[in-house]
């Protein structure tokens, strides 16, 4: 039992320190680490790609590209590109994951158009969660890993616009925004019964029409991928932060008394 209030300080100050955000992942693509060029986005700075050799993926005026932005883009097939995160937001006391990033689906010109989406697996390489961009209908959808609901809300081609969510991975929901529009709130994050914790970021560019991809491509800038304390944790840590406060400026009235 701590009975002194300077120790009980202490160690109330140092659980506080442990709840506070953690940056899992920050870039905003640029030089260096990044170079410009097709095939530059995988390779570097951790990130990974299932395609290395077509020039579907790399970076290009300070962002990161996926797609069909080269005009020798072959007949095509589903790619991805991921950032491993290897981070378990439950053991680290951190259940909740915020993500913030800037996207931008550029038009095709060809008349064929795929989808991109930004997605999430654990640690065990099993998709949970996941938010499409149809560049067929311009709309944006939630995945579950089971189904696949609209959000209701839509995109413009051609124009960066701002990506957020939040996943409580204690609660199993998220909620997440598209700009100034809400997206989805505390909807379900996995229905399938997945193991909950943040294996990796993948952005994805899946063929529309098999053999025959879009010219279409999704730009990616600013990311930021963040795990905090939930925020009863934040209230406590200033409550008791300032009680104890209170209870030694009460000490040393009564000695100066």
């Amino acid at each position: 039992m701590i009975k002194s209030p300077v120790a009980a300080f202490v160690v109330l100050l140092s659980y506080c320190a442990s709840t506070h955000a953690v940056d899992l992942y920050q870039t905003d693509f640029s030089n260096p680490p990044f170079v410009g060029g097709p095939d530059t986005w995988a390779g570097t700075d951790g990130w990974i790609s299932n395609d290395t050799t077509s020039g579907v993926q790399g970076i290009t005026a300070g962002s990161a590209f996926l797609g069909g932005i080269n005009a020798a883009t072959p007949a095509g097939f589903d790619t991805w590109v991921w950032q491993p995160l290897s981070y378990d937001p439950l053991a680290e006391g951190n259940p909740i994951v915020n993500m913030t990033m800037d996207l931008n689906i550029s038009d095709s010109t060809n008349a064929e158009y795929d989808f991109f989406q930004v997605q999430i697996y654990n640690s065990l390489g099993t998709f949970l969660g996941g938010i499409d961009f149809d560049n067929n209908t311009l709309g944006i959808s939630r995945l579950d890993g089971a189904q696949i609901s609209s959000t209701g809300v839509g995109f413009m081609n051609d124009a960066f616009q701002t990506l957020s969510f939040e996943i409580n991975f204690a609660d199993n929901v998220w909620s997440a925004s598209w700009g100034a529009s809400v997206l989805f709130t505390a909807a379900e994050f996995n229905a399938t019964s997945g193991v909950l914790d943040l294996g990796e970021l993948d952005f994805y560019w899946g063929i529309q029409s098999p053999g025959s991809p879009g010219d279409n491509y999704l730009l990616v800038d600013n990311l930021l991928v963040q795990a905090v304390p939930e925020p009863t944790a934040f209230a406590l840590c200033a409550l008791g932060l300032g009680l104890l406060a209170t209870h030694s400026r009460k000490r040393q009235s009564r000695r100066m008394a």
